[in-house]
């Protein structure tokens, strides 16, 4: 009896150990993740990947409260145009929904959203030029992939909007 405790008491030991190990390498990671070093790499291998550039202030995100905070946040087409960006986005996500394998964001904040929109003369949009152009698919794989399409778009009239319509 006294050996099937002390076996017990070295694995609960050994949890706990290893628990405490993982939390201190993630809460290392986070604190990287925050450092101006790690952001720089985010956005070059971002940039990689796209034609345009993307490029941002500050980026938060917390894993205790679910939180994910981005500051400042810019695209610019191949040609450095800038072609939209924000001063604030904020996204609270809600912990209970994740445990149930769903995604629910409790609060949403977008700041200063701006958008600018020229069409070339076969109707192309010059936002579309800061992204990969999409890749031919086969017949069958497009039955696969759903998307959403919607049939207009509505923007509130400001300062800092313009109001335009689909192409």
């Amino acid at each position: 009896m006294k050996i099937m405790t002390r076996r017990i008491k070295i694995i609960l030991f050994a949890i706990a150990i290893a628990s405490l190990m993982i939390g201190l390498v993630l809460a290392g990671f986070l604190f990287y993740l925050h450092t101006n070093h790690a952001q720089s790499i985010i956005q070059t291998k971002i940039n990689e990947a796209i034609p345009g550039t993307i490029s941002w202030d500050r980026f938060r995100i917390s894993l205790f409260t679910g939180s994910l905070d981005l500051m400042n946040f810019q695209l610019k087409a191949s040609d450095n145009d800038r072609l939209a960006g924000f001063d604030r986005l904020f996204v609270n996500i809600s912990w209970a929904s994740l445990v149930r394998g769903e995604l629910s964001v409790s609060e949403l904040i977008l700041e200063k959203p701006w958008v600018t929109l020229c069409a070339d003369n076969q109707g192309r949009l010059n936002l579309a030029s800061a992204f990969p152009a999409p890749e031919s698919q086969s017949p069958a794989s497009k039955k696969k992939n759903k998307k959403m399409v919607a049939d207009s778009l509505y923007a509130p009239v400001g300062p800092d909007f313009q109001c335009i319509g689909w192409l």
